[in-house]
């Protein structure tokens, strides 16, 4: 029985961690609802649901006296390719000022954990089985994947200054491409499940010859559990993600139709250049630490995924 604050709670991955938690524990949720994807979950009374945000320094304050929190998970971000272009300046406030302010309200708190959500972005464009250890990169001035990835990279090297000095328990995980039910927001498993359910075109960007690898949120649940529970997990940095089925955007979007014997048709927006050119997680470091390994494959996950967005346009 633990006190969870999860902040960004109520999003895709957020409503997974609160099904997995919340009948043993008590979680509050600090969220601006603006994807609100727990409302799928069924009873949720149990819940302390805040609406607010993580540049509210006071809310934090008063969230933190009202509650001995045991586990900070922090999620909160602007995210997603759309959301981050269209709010440069937010995105950064956000993802960096944020999770300072998240990091200064419990950094005396006592806490067991704080797990901090990073990205994959962090590696760039191209990389392929890059381990927590290697280099990040930067990226040009002015693009928006190299904003976002600067204010992720820029949180989790903050996070670690305050284990050094406070001795926060911070732990750090970077995300590959999770995929699954109630998945609301951006993503290419998402758009493209929704336009095949719905009989729309399916938009692939630039040549479609991008390669991802996709993770399913159960495994994905797996590794982030394994950070709360593992006592050697405490000071790392974790990749998780599968890498055992990588694909091209293109064969994506036609995995997709073919599985939701869909009628949709495959149009090309050359317009806009695919920015991810191959990205390949290495995950050696959860398997050793976590246990970690993914056990859903792509076609599985992909098939549990049409099902709940049939069952939602339905």
């Amino acid at each position: 029985m633990k006190k969870i604050l999860i902040t960004g709670g109520g999003g895709f991955i957020g409503s997974h961690i609160v099904e997995a938690l919340q009948e043993y524990n008590e979680i509050t949720i600090l969220d601006d609802f603006t994807q609100n994807a727990i409302q799928y979950l069924g009873d949720i009374s149990d819940i302390t649901l805040i609406k607010g945000s993580v540049l509210d320094r006071e809310l934090l304050t008063e969230i933190e006296k009202e509650t001995d929190f045991d586990i900070v998970i922090h999620m909160a971000a602007i995210a997603g390719v759309k959301f981050v272009e269209g709010n440069p300046t937010k995105t950064m406030m956000v993802n960096l000022i944020g999770t300072y302010n998240v990091l200064e309200t419990f950094k005396e708190a006592n806490l067991e954990r704080f797990v901090n959500f990073s990205t994959s972005e962090v590696y760039g464009t191209r990389a392929v089985f890059m381990s927590e250890e290697d280099d990040t990169t930067q990226g040009a001035i002015g693009k928006p994947r190299p904003n976002y990835a600067v204010s992720k990279i820029s949180a989790e090297h903050l996070g670690y200054t305050y284990m050094q000095e406070y001795g926060l328990p911070f732990v750090s995980i970077r995300p590959y491409n999770c995929f699954g039910s109630r998945q609301i927001g951006g993503g290419s498993v998402r758009i493209f499940t929704e336009q095949a359910v719905k009989g729309e075109n399916l938009v692939v960007f630039g040549d479609g010859m991008g390669i991802r690898c996709y993770c399913y949120v159960s495994d994905f649940m797996d590794g982030l559990l394994a950070t709360l529970e593992k006592p050697e997990a405490i000071g790392q940095v974790f990749n998780i993600g599968n890498p055992y089925e990588p694909i091209a955007s293109i064969t994506l979007a036609k995995k997709i139709i073919a599985l939701a014997n869909s009628d949709s048709q495959i149009i090309f927006d050359r317009t806009k250049k695919e920015d991810v050119l191959v990205r390949i997680p290495k995950i050696e470091k959860a398997q050793r630490i976590l246990n970690f390994e993914p056990k859903v494959s792509l076609e599985e996950g992909l098939k549990k995924t049409i099902e709940w967005w049939r069952e939602r346009n339905v």
